[in-house]
C-alpha cells in the first residue's frame, strides 16, 4: 500500500512539473498580461457588457447558430422564460396576501382571547374547588377535636383578660347585633379559634421545655466561687433596682397617690393582692432600716462636718422624731475599725491597678510572643515536616487548658503545643535512628569477633592463651626470678620501660620462644 501511494504521488508530480512555474516568473507572466489587457482597455475602467434580455436573444437567434453556442442561447432563453414566471406567481400571491391580511389577524386574535379567559376560568374553578375540599375535611376534623378537646382546661392556666372599656363593649355589640352570621361562619369561627389555642399551647410547651433544659445545668461545672459572684451580683442589681423605684415613688405627686388609695378601696381585695402589699411594706421597712444605717454610719465617717453644719429640717413623723431623740454613740470605739476599713479598701484599689497594669503589661507580651511564634512557624521547616495530627491534637492536655481562658487574647499555648510537639517526634526519629545504628553496630561488632576469633584459631594464639592461663604461675615466678637477677646485675631498680617491654610481648606469638637463635651454624664460627 504504501509502493503504491508513493507511485501515485511521484505520477501527480510528474504530470504537473509543466504547470507548475517558480513565483518569480509567475509574477513576470502577471505583468505581462496586465500590460497586454491595458493595451486593449486604455487608461479608463473596464466597461462590464450589458445583461441580457429575451428580445436580444431572440434576435440572436437564427439558423447560423450551430453546435455548442446554439444550445447555450436555447438554454439561456429558457432560464430567462422561467425566471419571468416566478416573478410574476411572486408578485400575485404577495398581493393575494395583502388582501387576506385582515381577515387572518382578525380571526387567531379572537381565538387567542377565548383561550385565555377558558385558562382564567379553568384557573378560578382549581382554587373554588380546593377551597371547598379544605373546608370539607376541616369540618369533618371538628367534630372530633371538639370531643378530645377540652376548652376549661385549656383556659385554666391562661391569664386573665384586662378590663375593657363599655364603650368597646357596647359598639361591639351594635356591630354584632347589626351583622347577624350564619352557622357556617360561626364554626369556621370557632374551628380557627380552637386551632390557634392548640398552636399557642404547642408553642408555650416547647418553650417550656427549652427553657427548662437550658436551665438544667450540671452542678459539678458551676463552682462555689462563680455561685458567690452570681449572688453578690444579683443582690447589687436587685438593691439599685429597689432604690430607683422607691426614688420614682417618693417624687411621684400625693394626690396621685391619693386618687389610687381611693381606686383601690372601691375594688374588693383578694388574698393575692393583700400578700402583695404586705410584702412590699416589709421591704419598704427594711430599706428604712438600711438608709438609716447607711446615714449613720457616714455620719460616723464625718463628724467635723456635721458638728460644723446647722441642723435646720423640717418638721418629721414619729419614726424621725425617736431617732433623733437615741444617745449618740460613742465615735472613738469605731473610729480604729473605720480607719482599718479604709486601709483595707486602699490596699484593695491599689492591688486592682496593679493586677491590671500586670495584666496590659503580659497581653502585650503575649501578643508580641505570638507574632514571633507566628512569624518562626511559617519559617521554620520543623513544623512543616513534622505537623500536629488532629487525633494527637485531641489528646493533648493543652488545648484542653486553653478552651477555659478568653477567646479575645492570643494563647501561647496553642501556639508552642505544635513546636513540643514536632521537638517530640523528632527526638523520637533521633533516637530511633540511634538504636539503630547501635544494633548495626553491635551486629558487625560480633561479626568483627567471630572473625578475630577464626583468625586466632588460625594462628594458634587460642592455644598459647591456654597454656598462659593453666601455667600463670610459673609464668610470674620466672618474671620475678629474672628481674631479681637483674637488679642484683645492676644494682638498680627495675625502669618502666622494660615493664611496658613485657606487658607488650605477652601478646606476641615469639615471646613464648625462650632463648636466643641466632645465626644458623654460629657454633662453628670461632
Amino acid at each position: 500500500m504504501v509502493s503504491s501511494s508513493d507511485a501515485a504521488i511521484s505520477k501527480l508530480q510528474t504530470q504537473l512539473e509543466p504547470y507548475i512555474k517558480p513565483r518569480e516568473q509567475v509574477n513576470y507572466i502577471r505583468r505581462v498580461l496586465a500590460l497586454e489587457l491595458g493595451s486593449y482597455t486604455g487608461d479608463g475602467p473596464a466597461q462590464y457588457p450589458p445583461p441580457l434580455s429575451i428580445e436580444s436573444l431572440q434576435k440572436i437567434t437564427g439558423p447560423e447558430l450551430k453546435g455548442a453556442y446554439r444550445h447555450y442561447i436555447e438554454a439561456l432563453r429558457d432560464h430567462m422564460s422561467s425566471r419571468q414566471s416566478y416573478d410574476e406567481a411572486v408578485h400575485v400571491m404577495n398581493n393575494d396576501s395583502l388582501v387576506s391580511t385582515p381577515r387572518s389577524r382578525s380571526v387567531p386574535s379572537t381565538l387567542l382571547e377565548d383561550h385565555l379567559s377558558l385558562l382564567k376560568l379553568r384557573k378560578k374553578r382549581d382554587s373554588l374547588l380546593a377551597v371547598r375540599s379544605h373546608l370539607q375535611r376541616l369540618s369533618q376534623t371538628l367534630d372530633a377535636d371538639q370531643r378530645s378537646l377540652n376548652v376549661e382546661q385549656i383556659l385554666k392556666h391562661g391569664g386573665a383578660q384586662p378590663s375593657v372599656p363599655t364603650a368597646v363593649i357596647n359598639s361591639f355589640i351594635i356591630q354584632q347585633s347589626s351583622t347577624e352570621p350564619s352557622l357556617q361562619t360561626r364554626l369556621c369561627q370557632l374551628e380557627k379559634n380552637g386551632l390557634k389555642a392548640k398552636l399557642q399551647l404547642r408553642q408555650e410547651q416547647r418553650a417550656l421545655s427549652e427553657a427548662r433544659a437550658k436551665c438544667t445545668t450540671k452542678s459539678e461545672l458551676v463552682s462555689n466561687g462563680a455561685k458567690l459572684q452570681a449572688l453578690n451580683s444579683t443582690r447589687d442589681e436587685l438593691i439599685n433596682w429597689i432604690e430607683m423605684e422607691l426614688c420614682k415613688a417618693s417624687a411621684e405627686e400625693e394626690p396621685d397617690s391619693g386618687k389610687h388609695h381611693e381606686d383601690q378601696s372601691c375594688l374588693p381585695a383578694t388574698p393575692e393582692q393583700a400578700e402583695i402589699e404586705s410584702q412590699l411594706q416589709q421591704i419598704q421597712g427594711k430599706y428604712k432600716s438600711y438608709t438609716a444605717a447607711r446615714n449613720d454610719l457616714l455620719a460616723l465617717m464625718s463628724p467635723s462636718v456635721q458638728l460644723s453644719i446647722p441642723h435646720l429640717e423640717p418638721e418629721e413623723g414619729p419614726t424621725k422624731l425617736g431617732q433623733r431623740n437615741k444617745p449618740p454613740c460613742r465615735d472613738y470605739l469605731l473610729a480604729p475599725y473605720i480607719q482599718a476599713l479604709l486601709l483595707q479598701y486602699q490596699q484593695q484599689k491599689a492591688l486592682i491597678a496593679n493586677k491590671a497594669h500586670f495584666s496590659s503589661v503580659l497581653a502585650k507580651k503575649n501578643k508580641a510572643s505570638c507574632r514571633v511564634l507566628d512569624r518562626l512557624a511559617q519559617e521554620s521547616q520543623l513544623l512543616s515536616a513534622h505537623p500536629v495530627k488532629s487525633s494527637a491534637r485531641r489528646r493533648s492536655v493543652i488545648p484542653e487548658a486553653t478552651l477555659t481562658g478568653p477567646s479575645d487574647r492570643p494563647d501561647l499555648t496553642v501556639r508552642t503545643y505544635p513546636w513540643i510537639f514536632a521537638v517530640d517526634v523528632a527526638k523520637i526519629g533521633g533516637l530511633e535512628t540511634v538504636a539503630e545504628r547501635i544494633e548495626a553496630g553491635q551486629v558487625n561488632l560480633e561479626q568483627s569477633m567471630t572473625a578475630v576469633q577464626e583468625m586466632a584459631v588460625l594462628l594458634g594464639v587460642e592455644d598459647e592463651m591456654t597454656e598462659e592461663k593453666t601455667d600463670a604461675t610459673e609464668l610470674t615466678t620466672t618474671i620475678e626470678e629474672r628481674l631479681e637477677n637483674r637488679r642484683e646485675k645492676l644494682g638498680r631498680t627495675s625502669s618502666p620501660t622494660k615493664k611496658t617491654a613485657l606487658s607488650q610481648t605477652r601478646g606476641d606469638p615469639w615471646a613464648t620462644l625462650h632463648g636466643n637463635l641466632g645465626l644458623i651454624g654460629h657454633d662453628d664460627v670461632p
